[in-house]
């Protein structure tokens, strides 16, 4: 081994820190070399680079003042400009400064020690094409990498990042010009890092209107994960409604804000982004929308949406509660049917509308959804008059669940409703409701299936009226302004309604009917009412006043199935007389309606079952104090009733009273109120299938009063009957069947009336049998004014009727017997307008020894006959019986006492003698006048002045030829005739021919005339003729006559000596019976001041 030098050992230690010193000071010169180069020389280039790359691409890139600070690796840049070619800026900034940590970078990564922007305004521009401004720049910027380029991930680091004051535009020109602009953004961010979580941001933000952006939160960046809350605050619609607008058409922009915050996590770990949203909270307050065309405004103080959570990777979103408060929604419907909120979201796209939309996918669910101091206005213009829905709702909640496949569910649905109304608009609403609580509701989807659990409605008032044309109201004011376009096939199952349990109180209905003459108005009040599920079916119970009345219907509808009671207590009649009043001056001044009645419905097919009254109805005519028609109550019992017919059991009628009057041409005071009603005239008879049957076991009458009056009749006849009492049995519609009558009255104080037979109820003019008994009627009582009859004052007098009448296909036949009690006449009325008869000789001759008047009065005739009238016949056969009896008495007298009556009592002419049969004549008017006590007769001779004038004459010259014959017949025998061809009787014709003519005139005939029978009755007729017969001997005739008659008639009874009694001669008539006595009838004469009147009326 060779030793080394000793000379050279130093020098060769020296060498190496030489070299080492060279090196190092080369070193610190390419460093000071470096360090000027990059703060002299390297900004400039830099500068120039940047602006040459971005003109290279059609961009302008303005730097400022660069400055690079080698040793710390940092970069500042003064004020830069990026824009494109025509000027528009992406960003710009006040200042930019970057430190980059050098240890890391030898590490391969990269750490942003500091990054720092002051001022910079970020520019997001959307043209008009579509395309945004920084994709086109990146578009340009960035070189497509080739496609099978291994790309290692960036290990990059943040360490401290901040924005100070930034501003962010968004500027869209797509449509027309929209711009959002944020101000005085600031962004911190720590400790950031591909290859950590533990990064901090936040970030806050001046947003248009004094809103407030807030971020804050951290994570990582490879993969990026990202955590924390963000908040939004009082965002003023104004700001972003540009950009809603063409998707949302308002009449005007809305007002309002709205407010945000939640707390978020997401990662970028999947192949999917993963987004959860927690505590999730937003608000909407004091919104003000306006709805397009109809400008229906909806104002919201304020919804809030809390506790809200959204997986977007589960796709769930959920909110705890949905509260919303002083809403104010007014919409419309307009006549084509599109509601006008509708009309604001966007129309689909043509293509798109008929094809099927997609499951949503998404699971909903509202927990809690509440709605407090709500107000509803809605219009709707498919109606011809416009229908007008108005509420307001105190507070409303629910719950709400949409599942994935796109169901819903709505449930624990309810809360109070005020202030409803329904009706046209501008009109007084047809239904009212004061306030309406609703629980447990629920709508299911899947099952289409919509239910209630209770309903509780309060101050319900209901409208119903008919106007004049019969319309009602509610069909005007539902009548739609064209038909309702046919529904398309139905694609899913009938939806299903489950019935709540209904509470009803406090409510009201009101019928007005219009149509009538007098308007019909009437009120239920009180109405409460229970409702609620019953098996298949619903029961209910409603209970309401009307009047002092008390109405309840208790009942179960199942389908088309009804079955209830119906309960009614004096509920009110006058409300509804216009209906059976109409027309007529009549006014229903009281009347009630009591009822128990079971009725059931099944389909068409209904029936009614039960009992009622009519109590203390009254109806009175205008002026009139005393009823028409009144009655204390009309009770009925075991009523059955269908489509077919209405079948009674029992009716009792307690206390009726009615007035019936006949004016002087015969009509009834009924016919003449009823005679300006619209349906008065003729209806054309209805068919046989439209006969309606009617049964009434039994109507039983007590306590009844009839006033009833005939001013027609002369005299007029007035009664009135009272506590009339009875029964009809047997009332049927049933062709054939009689119904049986039976009652009984009073009249006056001690008179009566029964009544009895039977009747086709509804075909009286075909079959009748009818018996009707007036006992003991004072004649007073019938005309409680002034009896009167043929011009005579009636003052007293007690009448007895039977009326027994028949009707056979309307015929009538029928005996009346009229018996007149104690008749006595007053006065004769000075100005009768009538025609006079004798009445008072009538009476005198009608009354028995007892003062009785009896009558037999049988009377037919037609019902057909349009001047028919039954009293009307009755009282002209009483008249007849008065003329007659006044004009031929004795006959008359006769006839009404079973015998045979004589007109007249005759003579033969010349005599004075009666024959037997004339004094078989006065026998029998001895008898009347035995009978009639108050009859007198006067006889008067009559005589004939021609008839007896020829037989006086003929008798004195028969008598002469006699008795110059030589036989002279005794004085009171026969008058023997001459006889012609006896020799000596011609000789004594020509002996008393020539004393009386002479015997010139003899000799004349006895040349003339040939000697035959002829001859000598020439000669006598001749005497005859020339016999002079003066007045003298015709009143001798006659008052002999008169005096053979007197004798002969008290011959019969010679206790009728004051009673019969002499008249003068009288002049009268002979016929084939011979010269009639002139018999004159009169009456007793009376003490009384009247009795100087003329016996003979």
């Amino acid at each position: 081994m060779t030793a080394p030098d000793p000379q050279h050992a130093p020098s060769s230690s020296r060498r190496p820190w030489r070299r080492l010193g060279q090196g190092a000071l080369a070193l610190l010169l390419v460093l000071l070399l470096f360090a000027a180069a990059a703060r002299w020389l390297a900004p400039g280039w830099a500068a120039r680079e940047a602006g040459q790359w971005a003109q290279a691409r059609g961009y302008t890139l303005a730097l400022g003042e660069v400055e690079i600070e080698p040793w710390a690796l940092a970069a500042s840049i003064g004020p830069y400009r990026l824009a494109d070619a025509g000027g528009a800026e992406l960003v710009a900034g006040e200042r930019a400064r970057v430190r980059v940590a050098f240890w890391p970078l030898v590490t391969g990564r990269v750490d942003l020690a500091e990054l720092t922007l002051a001022s910079p305004t970020l520019t997001l521009e959307r043209a008009a094409d579509g395309q945004w401004n920084w994709a086109r720049f990146a578009q340009v910027a960035s070189p497509a990498a080739p496609p099978d380029a291994a790309k290692e991930p960036l290990r990059l680091t943040v360490d401290d990042a901040s924005v100070a004051d930034g501003r962010v535009r968004l500027i869209d020109r797509q449509g027309s010009l929209r711009e959002f602009d944020a101000q005085g953004l600031s962004l911190a961010v720590r400790d950031l890092s591909t290859e950590s979580a533990d990064g901090r941001v936040s970030l806050a933000a001046r947003l248009p209107d004094g809103a407030r952006l807030a971020w804050q939160g951290g994570g990582g960046l490879s993969p990026l994960k990202l955590q924390g809350t963000l908040s939004l605050t009082a965002l003023k619609a104004a700001s972003f409604w540009p950009w809603l607008a063409p998707h949302l058409r308002l009449a005007a922009p809305p007002a309002g804000s709205v407010s945000a915050s939640t707390a978020y996590r997401f990662s970028l770990e999947k192949d999917a982004p993963e987004l959860m949203l927690s505590a999730l909270a937003v608000s909407f307050d004091n919104w003000q929308l306006s709805a397009p065309e109809t400008r229906s405004e909806l104002a919201l103080g304020r919804l809030a949406l809390t506790g809200g959570t959204l997986d977007l990777a589960a796709r769930t979103l959920s909110f705890a509660t949905i509260s919303g408060d002083g809403l104010r929604l007014a919409g419309m419907r307009r006549q084509d049917g599109l509601i006008d909120w509708l009309a604001a979201l966007p129309a689909r796209e043509a293509a798109e509308a008929g094809k099927p939309q997609a499951k949503n996918g998404w699971q909903v669910a509202l927990q809690k959804i509440r709605l407090a101091d709500t107000h509803y206005a809605l219009t709707d213009r498919s109606f011809v008059q416009p229908l007008q829905v108005n509420a307001s709702a105190p507070e409303l909640t629910a719950r709400f669940r949409l599942d994935r496949g796109g169901d819903f569910t709505l449930d624990e649905a309810g809360g109070q409703i005020r202030a409803l109304s329904i009706g046209s608009e501008g009109a007084e609403p047809v239904l009212t409701i004061t306030e309406a609580n609703l629980a447990g509701g629920r709508v299911d989807g899947a099952k289409a299936r919509a239910s209630l659990s209770t309903l509780e409605l309060s101050g319900l008032d209901a409208r119903v009226r008919r106007l004049r044309g019969g319309q009602l109201e509610a069909g005007r004011v539902f009548e739609t302004a064209s038909p309702a376009p046919k529904s398309g096939k139905a694609t899913g199952p009938a939806w299903q309604l489950g019935y709540p349990s209904v509470t009803l109180q406090d409510s009201r209905v009101r019928w007005q009917d219009d149509s009538v003459a007098r308007p019909v108005v009437f009120e239920l009040t009180d109405i409460a009412g229970q409702a609620a599920p019953d098996g298949d079916g619903v029961a209910a119970r409603i209970d309401a006043r009307a009047g002092r009345g008390r109405l309840s219907v208790d009942g179960r509808l199942a389908g088309e199935a009804m079955q209830a009671r119906v309960r009614g207590d004096a509920l009110p009649l006058p409300p509804f007389a216009p209906y059976a009043l109409a027309g007529t001056p009549l006014t229903l001044a009281a009347g009630s309606v009591s009822a128990d009645l079971d009725a059931r419905l099944n389909g068409a097919r209904w029936q009614v079952s039960g009992a009622g009254s009519i109590d203390t109805l009254r109806v009175l005519e205008a002026g009139q104090r005393q009823p028409l028609l009144a009655w204390q109550r009309l009770g009925v019992q075991g009523v059955s009733a269908d489509a077919q017919g209405v079948s009674i059991v029992r009716a009792r009628l307690t206390r009726p009273t009615a007035r019936f009057i006949l004016d002087k041409e015969r009509r009834s005071n009924v016919e003449k109120l009823f005679a300006g009603r619209p349906d008065s005239a003729a209806r054309p008879p209805a068919g046989k299938g439209d006969a309606y049957r009617f049964n009434l076991r039994t109507l039983q009458v007590s306590g009844g009063a009839l006033e009833f009056a005939d001013l027609g009749m002369q005299p007029v006849f007035g009664t009135r009957i009272h506590d009339l009492s009875g029964s009809v049995l047997g009332l049927s519609s049933t062709p054939g069947r009689r119904a049986t009558v039976s009652f009984d009255g009073d009249v006056d104080e001690y008179g009566d009336v029964r009544i009895r037979g039977r009747l086709q109820p509804f075909a009286v003019t075909d079959d009748l049998d009818m018996q009707l008994a007036f006992r003991n009627i004072p004649v007073g009582s019938l005309n409680p004014y002034s009896m009167n009859f043929a011009g005579w004052r009636v003052d007293d007098g007690r009448l007895s009727v039977d009326l027994g009448y028949r009707i056979d296909k309307r015929k009538l036949t029928a005996d009346n017997r009229v018996v007149i009690k104690s008749l006595k006449l007053g006065k004769e009325i000075p100005d009768y307008q009538g025609t006079r008869l004798p009445l008072k000789l009538a009476v005198a001759l009608l009354e028995d020894a007892d003062g009785v008047i009896d009558l037999d009065l049988p009377v037919t005739g037609s019902l057909d006959d349009p001047k028919f009238s039954y009293g009307h016949l009755v009282w002209q056969a009483v008249r007849n019986v008065i003329v007659k009896v006044a004009t031929a008495p004795f006959r008359a007298l006769a006839a009404l006492m079973g015998g045979e009556g004589f007109d007249e009592v005759y003579v033969v002419p010349g005599e004075a003698a009666l024959t037997p049969p004339e004094r078989e004549k006065l026998a029998t008017l001895a008898k009347l006048l035995e009978r009639r006590s108050q009859l007198t007769v006067a006889i008067g001779g009559g005589f004939d002045a021609k008839a007896d004038r020829v037989a006086l004459a003929r008798a004195r010259v028969d008598r002469a030829v006699l008795t110059a014959a030589g036989f002279a017949p005794p004085a009171g025998e026969p008058l023997p005739v001459p006889d012609l061809s006896d020799a000596a009787q011609r000789a004594a014709i020509k002996s008393v021919y020539a004393d009386k003519i002479g015997r010139v005139a003899l000799l004349r005939r006895i040349v003339e005339l040939p000697d035959d029978d002829a001859r000598y009755r020439t000669l006598l007729d001749e005497m005859v003729a020339a016999e002079r017969v003066d007045d003298a001997s015709l009143t001798a005739l006659a008052d002999a006559r008169a005096r053979a008659a007197r004798a002969a008639l008290l011959e019969a009874d010679p206790s009728l000596a004051s009673r019969v009694t002499l008249a003068p001669a009288k002049g009268v008539s002979a016929d084939a019976d011979g010269v009639p006595l002139v018999l004159t009838a009169g009456r007793v004469a009376s003490p009384a001041p009247e009795a100087s009147a003329p016996a003979a009326g």
